[in-house]
């Protein structure tokens, strides 16, 4: 039964790949490919939400979708002011961008240091072996 007090937040509020019609709430400028629930919980972190997580939850129109999970955040935040909908979707979304930027950036760091780290051990097989004097 859903709660009058909880603001239900799914991942495909924010696919870029979804239309209007099968649940995407965002313009496309703010959307990202594949949001997670992961990320969400990053994001009612740092805005302070308190929340809890359904990770097998899924949006009613598409409950067939291989990405489940919602965030229930609560209506009031922490100076008991009423939250709209519309405008924390508009928040996360925002903050969703960079969470993804940052995110890409951490893995492109990760591939270059394991080049780097292949690259090296690929150099010491040539290497000559120290001489003794």
């Amino acid at each position: 039964m859903r709660n009058k007090h909880q603001i239900s937040i799914y991942p495909c509020y924010f696919d870029v790949k979804r239309s209007r019609r099968m649940g995407r709430r965002v313009p496309k400028n703010l959307a990202v490919q594949r949001p997670m629930v992961e990320e969400l919980k990053l994001i009612a972190d740092i805005l302070k939400l308190v929340y809890e997580v359904d990770p097998e939850a899924k949006h009613p129109s598409s409950w067939w979708d291989e990405n489940p999970g919602r965030l229930l955040v609560k209506q009031q935040d922490q100076a008991n002011q009423k939250v709209e909908k519309a405008k924390l979707v508009a928040k996360f979304a925002k903050y969703l961008i960079a969470v993804k930027k940052k995110k890409k950036e951490k893995e492109e760091q990760k591939e270059k240091q394991t080049h780097y780290q292949k690259s090296q051990q690929s150099h010491k097989k040539y290497q000559k072996p120290a001489g003794k004097k």
